[in-house]
C-alpha cells in the first residue's frame, strides 16, 4: 500500500494507507498473517514488537505459534488496547503518568475516600441511605462497582464526562431515578478530577493535538499490531485513526464470512425496515449470520468507516472448513453467504461436531 501524495512513507502527513486490516475466518490464518507481518518490520535485533491482545489465551497462542514457527519467541511485548494507548499517550503528553490513574482499581480507592467525605454524602439522600447500613466490605464493594461504570463512561462516554467535568449534569433521554444518579455521579467526578490532580479535557484530546508536532509524533513506536480483538469502542478508534497518519497499525480482525455482508438482515428486521421505509441497502442473508453477528457488523462497520477499506485482497485468508459435519457445513454456509434451505444439511447420528446442553444461565449459554 502506498500513502497518499505529498505525504512521506514515515513518520509526517496523514497517510490512512498506513493503516492495515487484515480478515479471516481462522485464528491461525490471523498468525501467519502477523508472523509475516513481524519479519517484514523493519527494525534492529533488539527491537521488541508491540503486540495487543484481548486474553491471555490468545497471547498464549500467539506465542507458541511464534516459538513452534522460529523455535524461540523472543522480542515481542503484549499488552492490552487501554494500557497501550495510555502508555503510549503518557509519551507525548506532559504530566500524564505511564499508568492511568482511572484503572478500576486504582480509581476505587479514590472513590471510597470521597464517600466517606460528609459533605458530598449529605446532599445525596439515595446514597446516604445505602452507606449508612453499610459495612467496610459494602463500601468498598460500592466503589469497584463505580470504578467500573466510570471506566465504561472513560471508553463509551466521553461526551457526559466532559460535560461533568464543565459543571454541566443533564444528560439527554435519562429520567426517573437515573437522572437522579447524573447528579451524585457527576459531583462524584469532579471530586475524583480534583483529587488527581487531572486537567478538565481527557488527555486524549492532548495526544491527538500533539501529534501535529513532528517531534512528538516521531516518539510513537514504528508499529502495532492489534490481534484478535473482539471490539474496540469508539473512544479507541478516534486515538488509533489520530495515530494511522505516522506509524504502521495492523488490525487482524476474526471475520466469519469472505464476502460483504454488512447489510444483510432477517427477514422479520427486513420486513420492520421496511414498515419505516429503511429498507433501501438491505438484503436477506444466512439467516444465523445475520441474527447473531449484529455486534460483529457494527464493529466491521466502525472500522471500515474509520479507516477506510484498506483490507488485503487475498481468497487463501479465508479457508473453508474441511469435512461435512454439521458444523463444518453450517460454518462454509456463513463463510459464502448462502443461505440456509430447510432440509438442506445432511445429518449423521454419530455426528456429534454440533450440540446443545442444558446451562446454569443465559450468559453460559451465549459463551
Amino acid at each position: 500500500m502506498n500513502c497518499t501524495p505529498g505525504s512521506e512513507s514515515g513518520r509526517t502527513g496523514h497517510c490512512q494507507a498506513m493503516l492495515h486490516l487484515h480478515f479471516s475466518n481462522r485464528l491461525p490464518v490471523l498468525t501467519e498473517r502477523l508472523m509475516r507481518q513481524l519479519a517484514m518490520q523493519a527494525g534492529g535485533v533488539f527491537d521488541v514488537h508491540e503486540i495487543i491482545v484481548p486474553s491471555a489465551a490468545v497471547q498464549r497462542a500467539v506465542l507458541r505459534s511464534v516459538a513452534d514457527t522460529h523455535g524461540i519467541c523472543a522480542n515481542l511485548s503484549f499488552d492490552k488496547l487501554a494500557r497501550w494507548l495510555w502508555r503510549v499517550t503518557a509519551r507525548l503528553v506532559p504530566g500524564v503518568s505511564g499508568e492511568s490513574p482511572f484503572q478500576p482499581d486504582m480509581l476505587a480507592w479514590q472513590i471510597l475516600a470521597v464517600l466517606d467525605e460528609a459533605d458530598f454524602v449529605a446532599a445525596l439522600p439515595r446514597l446516604q441511605r445505602y452507606l449508612a447500613a453499610s459495612d467496610p466490605v459494602m463500601r468498598y464493594e460500592l466503589a469497584q462497582r463505580i470504578a467500573t461504570l466510570f471506566d465504561q463512561y472513560i471508553t463509551y462516554r466521553s461526551d457526559w464526562l466532559e460535560h461533568w467535568s464543565a459543571g454541566e449534569d443533564a444528560v439527554p433521554l435519562l429520567h426517573g431515578s437515573g437522572a437522579a444518579d447524573v447528579a451524585w455521579q457527576s459531583d462524584l467526578w469532579r471530586r475524583l478530577l480534583a483529587r488527581l490532580g487531572a486537567a478538565e479535557r481527557h488527555p486524549r484530546q492532548q495526544f491527538i493535538e500533539g501529534l501535529g508536532d513532528p517531534a512528538k509524533a516521531a516518539l510513537l513506536p514504528p508499529a502495532v499490531h492489534l490481534f484478535a480483538l473482539p471490539s474496540i469502542p469508539p473512544l479507541y478508534v478516534e486515538w488509533l485513526q489520530a495515530m494511522a497518519g505516522h506509524m504502521e497499525i495492523h488490525l487482524y480482525v476474526l471475520n466469519p464470512c469472505a464476502e460483504y455482508w454488512a447489510d444483510i438482515v432477517s427477514e422479520r428486521r427486513l420486513a420492520l425496515l421496511a414498515e419505516r421505509g429503511e429498507a433501501a441497502g438491505h438484503e436477506v442473508g444466512n439467516p444465523l449470520l445475520a441474527a447473531w453477528a449484529g455486534s460483529t457488523r457494527t464493529y466491521f462497520a466502525t472500522l471500515i468507516e474509520a479507516f477506510g477499506d484498506h483490507q488485503e485482497d487475498d481468497p487463501s485468508a479465508f479457508p473453508a472448513s474441511p469435512g461435512d459435519t454439521l458444523l463444518a457445513q453450517l460454518q462454509n454456509r456463513i463463510l459464502q453467504l448462502e443461505d440456509l434451505a430447510p432440509g438442506s444439511l445432511s445429518l449423521c447420528s454419530e455426528d456429534r461436531s454440533l450440540e446443545v446442553h442444558v446451562c446454569h444461565s443465559l450468559t453460559r449459554q451465549l459463551e
